[in-house]
């Protein structure tokens, strides 16, 4: 009725709810197609903030399908189009509003959200390709506009620490701790998970800072408390069921870290071998062999050094059986070290 009726923002309209159905149902190609006829039915309605909001629905759909290359460009033709300030574009990720051209207070607070957002969006494609410096220098922009949010705020901590600035990156884990901490509980509040994952990044960014360990600690026994409780009170299906013992046996190994710097290391062996058995039991190949290069250099550290060679053996044959070589390189090293000596 839209299109024999002529009424081409009602077309962009009706496109752009046809590929949020489709995006909610995961349907990320269908949605895909949908949000291609909502960007040609805006350039034909002349709205600018029509055309930006199609080409951010075309990254989102992108970002989802893991083409995250393709994804940042249509981000930046977003960008392009929102800079020029002829339009502030509306809605959320799948929904289209009409843009508003005029000038005025509620235009640019609408048109700064929406450039925060394609500005976190572009950078989450940059960190996706493993472009950290990118993905801050974006995540800086978004911020710039206003945003300050706890997924902004994890970004920007995240891309901080890959990129070794660890002062950058406590700041900004530490504030979205307190952001969480003063946001409004239960519906529409924030998620026991989200202040467990935000007291695991402080933790572990301490201990690599190499200070204040005992702090750390605390963090990572908050977060492991509150990530227990969420798994509790939401029961969860056996897929979820894995995904905690995942989180738990890597609560665990850096609990151990914070322990062993500490100098208590029978606790730092506890947590180890928790840490040991609950990856194992989830087949975390990856997380078994942190477990097992950790448990090798406790037991050194304690001067068990027949139960420490024993471990770090056992170590070097798994990290050659993983493909995940990038995340075990260092530990290797350790390993042989230790194993020479």
């Amino acid at each position: 009725m839209q299109e024999s009726g002529g009424d081409s923002k009602g077309e962009v309209r009706a496109h752009a709810a046809l590929g949020g159905v489709h995006m909610t149902l995961g349907k990320y190609s269908s949605a895909f197609k949908c949000y291609e006829e909502m960007l040609e039915r805006a350039k034909d309605s002349g709205d600018s903030g029509l055309e930006a909001q199609a080409y951010g629905n075309l990254g989102i759909a992108r970002m989802n399908t893991g083409s995250y290359e393709e994804a940042g460009q249509f981000f930046q033709a977003q960008l392009s189009l929102l800079q020029i300030g002829s339009g502030g574009g509306g809605g959320g990720e799948g929904r289209a509003t009409t843009g508003n051209s005029k000038k005025g207070s509620s235009s640019s607070v609408s048109s700064s959200v929406e450039l925060s957002r394609a500005y976190r969006h572009l950078g989450e494609c940059h960190s996706a390709l493993g472009d950290h410096q990118a993905a801050l220098g974006a995540y800086e922009k978004a911020l710039a506009e206003g945003e300050e949010s706890s997924a902004l705020l994890k970004a920007l901590g995240r891309s901080s620490r890959a990129l070794g600035m660890l002062t950058s990156a406590l700041t900004y884990f530490e504030k979205r701790v307190r952001l969480l901490e003063e946001a409004p509980q239960g519906q529409g509040g924030v998620e026991q998970g989200s202040k467990a994952e935000a007291l695991h990044d402080v933790g572990e960014t301490l201990l690599l800072c190499g200070r204040r360990s005992d702090e750390a600690l605390r963090c990572f026994e908050e977060s492991l408390r509150l990530s227990r409780r969420e798994q509790q009170e939401g029961g969860g299906t056996s897929k979820n069921n894995n995904s905690s013992k995942n989180g738990e046996a890597e609560s665990h190994w850096w609990m151990g870290k914070a322990h062993f710097a500490l100098g208590e290391l029978d606790a730092a062996l506890g947590d180890h071998t928790e840490s040991l058995r609950l990856a194992t039991e989830c087949g975390d190949k990856l997380g078994v062999a942190r477990a097992t290069a950790a448990l090798g250099k406790t037991h050194e550290a304690l001067g068990n050094l027949e139960q420490a060679l024993v471990f770090l053996e056992r170590f070097l044959g798994d990290a050659q059986k993983t493909r995940e070589e990038e995340g075990v390189s260092l530990e290797k090293v350790s390993a042989y070290s230790a194993i020479g000596e």
